[in-house]
């Protein structure tokens, strides 16, 4: 009987909080609005979605399709994406907040870019910094991306342009909040295209990073961190070594070096708002 009770009790806790909670969203064109704004938090002003949808269960989230974000209206697409899952808080919804606790990304498509002055640009706002654009995404508690292209473009003082591309990427990122400070375990790989055969790359460790304000929430902005510092390890396998010329000091000697090379190396970077540092160490050479 008091088991009856109790399982009584939470189903009417949990058909109150829907009876709450559902009328707000059964407006599609007021949840189309929503998930924009919450996107537009995230990304910046220029940003179109497709069809959008809210379940309560298994936990309370937005599924939003066909994402496209653009730092001009008249410019090219920076950041594409089939499908994004947002995880919310439900007692954020109780009083009508949006906070998203886990932000899920299918096949994304994701433009890097160095600009001509060495800057690097990640969908940012022109009052953000590279640092405050890595914080939007370091502070939800999990952070999972899957079949993601990264392409990476570099315009720094040189003859002409060069960059890379990722492809297959994954990644999971899981954050804790202690005080001012953030943990969070990393991990992303995926594979390196090359003139003749992929490279698959791992890089997995873990961030730590020091906040000047309390935690804030995704749609915070700016987010500012003292200090954002990663740990961990790189590992590569068949990399080109003349694409590793490309972007080595006098490395033009490697460029007509057919071989591949087996990379693998402890990494430790540093950024901060004025700049940044990277540290390798026990770094392993094998073809």
């Amino acid at each position: 009987g008091r088991k009856m009770l109790w399982w009584g009790g939470l189903a009417a806790i949990a058909l109150t909080c829907a009876l709450i909670v559902l009328p707000w969203f059964l407006n599609p064109a007021y949840l189309k609005t929503l998930a924009l704004q919450q996107m537009q938090r995230t990304f910046g002003s220029h940003v179109s979605v497709g069809d959008t949808s809210f379940a309560l269960f298994p936990y309370p989230h937005f599924l939003v399709s066909d994402i496209v974000v653009k730092e001009q209206p008249d410019s090219h697409a920076v950041f594409r994406a089939h499908s994004m899952s947002l995880e919310l808080g439900i007692g954020q919804l109780l009083v009508k907040k949006i906070v998203v606790r886990e932000f899920l990304v299918d096949q994304p498509e994701i433009e890097l870019r160095r600009d001509s002055s060495g800057e690097w640009r990640f969908l940012s706002h022109a009052e953000d910094s590279p640092i405050a654009s890595l914080a939007k995404f370091l502070v939800m508690e999990k952070m999972v991306v899957t079949g993601g292209k990264i392409i990476v473009i570099d315009e720094s003082p040189r003859d002409i342009v060069r960059g890379f591309v990722l492809e297959e990427v994954a990644c999971l990122s899981e954050t804790s909040h202690t005080g001012s400070s953030l943990f969070s375990t990393f991990e992303l790989s995926g594979k390196l295209r090359q003139a003749h055969r992929s490279a698959p790359f791992h890089i997995q460790g873990t961030i730590e990073a020091g906040l000047s304000a309390g935690i804030p929430s995704i749609s915070s902005r700016p987010v500012l961190f003292d200090q954002v510092t990663f740990s961990g390890q790189v590992r590569a396998e068949q990399v080109e070594v003349n694409q590793i010329g490309e972007y080595l000091p006098n490395g033009q000697s490697l460029s007509e070096f057919p071989g591949t090379l087996n990379v693998e190396s402890q990494v430790h970077w540093v950024q901060k708002s004025q700049g940044s540092q990277l540290y390798l160490s026990h770094i392993d050479l094998s073809s």
